[in-house]
């Protein structure tokens, strides 16, 4: 499977990845603003079944001078998520529905126009 080797200066090397992975993301964000210097390593596993799983290996604060390595990698296996979270199909519903109620709203006006 494809994967993510990621290095954070001389920290261990990290594989990021899932066989059954929808979606794997490595993020670097700079938000000068906030003082925002950060690394997100996630990915998501879908589900029409089963629902959404988000899973995340790297969510940490950087700073100046820091060195990541990031390496597109074939492995067979790969490094455990820090953080596996399932989506709450009532949550997600009713994110769905206060969306579409808005967009409803927005295109159609309040009287349905």
């Amino acid at each position: 499977m494809i994967c993510f080797e990621v290095r954070i200066n001389d920290e261990p090397t990290l594989i990021a990845g899932d066989s059954e992975i929808s979606v794997l993301t490595a993020i670097l964000t700079h938000v000068p603003r906030r003082s925002e210097l950060e690394l997100t390593v996630g990915g998501l596993i879908s589900s029409f079944d089963l629902g959404n799983e988000h899973l995340r290996w790297h969510d940490r604060p950087l700073q100046v001078g820091d060195v990541v390595q990031l390496r597109i990698v074939e492995s067979e296996r790969a490094s455990e998520p820090t953080q596996r979270i399932k989506d709450d199909p009532e949550l997600v519903e009713r994110s769905r529905r206060r969306y579409y109620e808005g967009l409803k709203k927005q295109y159609e006006g309040e009287t349905g126009a």
